[in-house]
């Protein structure tokens, strides 16, 4: 279970691929994301030092997809993430925790029931301003969709993160539309059921796995007494579970609300040996609009 919450992203590929039927697409598409989310104030605590924190993310993405052939899309893209964290000196976690990298892989159609993606996410996955070298990693994904019916579409995912405190992390997943209204919508990172008003708006229920693999600033462990966390690597974890609403706004834009708890919020230092995690269960609020073109 604990290894299940570092993965911020676990079948992210394979969540997109899971509805369509075959890659038959204009020759080029775009795909565009603006999300940002306020999760309230709790306490944290390492060891005997504790704290209130609060947190606000806000990210943007853009990817376009080029079909090179029948059944071949590349995709090429940019995402940029940023958590902005109200903390006191006290508690061994930095103001913000930020990645900027490009998206770069393929889907590739193979027969008449596989959808497989792959996709390597260069970047800069820091915990300060600077651009630094040690900053730079390379997330891979790894996910493929098995069409079973236009109803029901399986999923397979692998997550490789060096950085990560578990590297290599699989997962399956589902999507299961058993209801003229109901879908079952089991992929992770946001795993769902989904009831829709009309063709236009649907409610659901489910969790978001949020997070990352950050390098903090070169002085973050000495301006905290504690120097091994110099430079250290930190896992950075939000499981979030609540409702929302997602409204169709035009047929490319999608409007999505959500309201809900936080379980499970923590960071973990883990070649350091050190974690912070919360005592409380704090509320947050989220909102996001996706465009596909």
């Amino acid at each position: 279970m604990k290894s299940a919450l570092r993965v911020p992203a676990l079948l992210a590929a394979a969540s997109s691929l899971a509805a369509a039927d075959e890659l038959s697409v204009s020759t080029t598409s775009w795909e565009s994301a603006v999300r940002s989310g306020w999760v309230d104030g709790a306490q944290f605590h390492e060891r005997s030092t504790k704290g209130d924190l609060d947190a606000i993310d806000f990210g943007v993405s853009n990817v376009a997809s080029v079909q090179v052939r029948e059944g071949l899309l590349l995709r090429l893209g940019l995402d940029w993430e940023r958590y902005t964290l109200g903390r006191p000196d006290s508690l061994r976690v930095p103001s913000r925790l930020q990645s900027a990298n490009l998206v770069i892989g393929a889907d590739l159609q193979i027969g008449e029931a596989w959808i497989a993606r792959l996709e390597v996410q260069p970047g800069f996955y820091s915990g300060g301003t600077d651009l630094r070298a040690a900053d730079f990693n390379l997330p891979v994904v790894l996910g493929g969709s098995y069409i079973v019916s236009a109803d029901l579409q399986l999923a397979i995912g692998l997550s490789v993160d060096v950085n990560r405190k578990y590297p290599v992390l699989p997962g399956i997943g589902m999507r299961w539309k058993f209801d003229e209204h109901w879908v079952l919508n089991a992929i992770l990172p946001t795993p769902r059921l989904e009831y829709s008003l009309s063709p236009s708006a649907l409610l659901y229920v489910g969790a978001d796995f949020k997070g990352g693999t950050y390098r903090v600033a070169g002085d973050f462990g000495r301006s905290r007494g504690k120097r091994v966390l110099d430079g250290a690597v930190v896992d950075y974890t939000q499981v979030r579970v609540g409702a929302g609403l997602s409204w169709k706004v035009t047929s490319a834009v999608t409007l999505d609300i959500e309201l809900g708890c936080v379980p499970v919020h923590y960071f973990d230092y883990h070649r350091a040996d050190v974690g912070v995690k919360a005592d409380e269960i704090p509320i947050y609020g989220g909102i996001g609009i996706n465009a596909r073109f």
